[in-house]
């Protein structure tokens, strides 16, 4: 039987362009697997349909973002989400789509669960962070509201996760996560990133020694957000200068801490001592890794993998996910979070002792290339649609086991 899939997510086709990650969209197809790909923004900028390839169709919908007062506000968005539901209903029948997996348990999970209700697809529900964290970090725009309202928000939250056939985890850190909040262990599956390791690879192959490099470089790859702990750089860049005199981070991504980030730099008259780069798209992302003589992961999702495969040594705050893949003192050096001077001092041995970055970087490096080997990840993907849709069996690697308990 051909198998269709919809994926709803809340994102734009522009902003994924400027982003330089439009292609990762490709994927979703899983190659192969699905004879025909649908990709959704109910809340785009645009009313408009792209062809991504021959077998993948990006559907856009326009919301209506104008001011007006707080009902007008309300009724508008409930109208457009009627109007995008209706839509999908009848694409959803018509393409005789299987599954349907929304990218977050909130307006895009309740889209896709009510779909699946109507149309009997299959449903799943993917997770890729700790919202509590994210609150905690940007109380106003750190997290999703319903209707303007987070309490709303955290019960749809635990509806969706409690309903959907599958919840697929980037971690086992964000499986805990997912079953203190509604979800049957038994549906959580692992779902971690596809993420290209050839050039990863290509910069080991060719990375030049930095012992002799008289400002060496600590590269950070990270939206410029209070979520990210970006403005700890600045912190931790005056604690550090006041141990190796000479270093330079440069900073990669943007965001709407920029202007707060380039404050704080120049009060501290770290001038000399942060560049940021402004957004990069990946191939001088894996210029910077390569030229790197450290990686400081604060907040990383994918970043942190793509400096692994680069075999760039690295220094992390214990959050989230990190410590699955940093083992301390072997592949890199974790940090209790927020702990800045924890944090320049590890930085400071990073770069004073290029034998132990070195060597730390190459055990990281073959960590990533045994976790995140796309043909494995490729299998095991495959796998949990084929066991979602067909009744295949689990693969072990997917299997979620619970780590640490996790306050709801």
């Amino acid at each position: 039987m051909p198998l269709r899939a919809l994926f709803i997510l809340d994102s734009d086709y522009d902003s994924l362009v400027a982003k330089g990650v439009i292609a990762s969209a490709l994927n979703r197809d899983e190659d192969g697997l699905f004879e025909n790909v649908f990709t959704v923004h109910p809340f785009a900028t645009h009313d408009r349909d792209i062809d991504l390839a021959d077998n993948h169709l990006l559907i856009e919908f326009r919301q209506d973002t104008s001011p007006g007062t707080r009902p007008i506000l309300w009724l508008r968005h409930f109208l457009h989400l009627t109007r995008v539901w209706l839509a999908l209903v009848c694409l959803v029948r018509r393409e005789r789509i299987n599954l349907v997996r929304a990218q977050d348990p909130y307006y895009c999970g309740i889209l896709g669960w009510s779909i699946c209700q109507v149309t009997r697809a299959k449903f799943c529900v993917s997770i890729h962070t700790d919202y509590d964290r994210a609150e905690g970090l940007d109380p106003v725009a750190g997290v999703p509201r319903l209707f303007g309202s987070r309490a709303a928000a955290k019960r749809l939250e635990r509806f969706i996760l409690g309903r959907a056939q599958r919840i697929l985890a980037i971690s086992t850190y964000i499986g805990d996560y997912a079953r203190c909040h509604g979800a049957d262990p038994e549906k959580i599956r692992i779902f971690r990133h596809r993420v290209k390791l050839s050039a990863g690879l290509d910069q080991v192959n060719s990375r030049t020694t930095h012992a002799s490099s008289p400002c060496p470089v600590i590269a950070v790859v990270s939206r410029l957000t209070d979520q990210k702990h970006i403005m700890d750089i600045p912190v931790i860049a005056r604690l550090l200068r006041g141990i190796v005199p000479e270093f330079r981070f440069e900073i990669a991504g943007d965001g709407e801490a920029r202007f707060k980030l380039e404050a704080a730099i120049e009060a501290e008259g770290l001038e000399r001592h942060v560049q940021l780069l402004g957004f990069q798209d990946s191939a001088r992302v894996h210029a910077l890794l390569n030229r790197a003589s450290a990686y400081l992961s604060l907040c990383s999702g994918a970043a942190l993998i793509e400096a692994g495969a680069a075999g760039t040594t690295t220094a992390a705050y214990a959050w989230e996910w990190h410590s699955e893949l940093i083992l301390d003192g072997e592949t890199g050096i974790l940090i209790p979070e927020n702990d800045y001077a924890e944090a320049a001092h590890a930085l400071a041995r990073l770069l004073c002792d290029t034998q132990l970055a070195s060597r730390m970087g190459m055990a990281l490096r073959n960590c990533v290339f045994d976790e995140f080997e796309e043909g494995r990840l490729l299998k095991a993907h495959r796998a949990v649609y084929r066991e979602m849709l067909e009744g295949g069996t689990i693969d072990a690697t997917t299997r979620y086991v619970e780590r640490v308990a996790v306050a709801p």
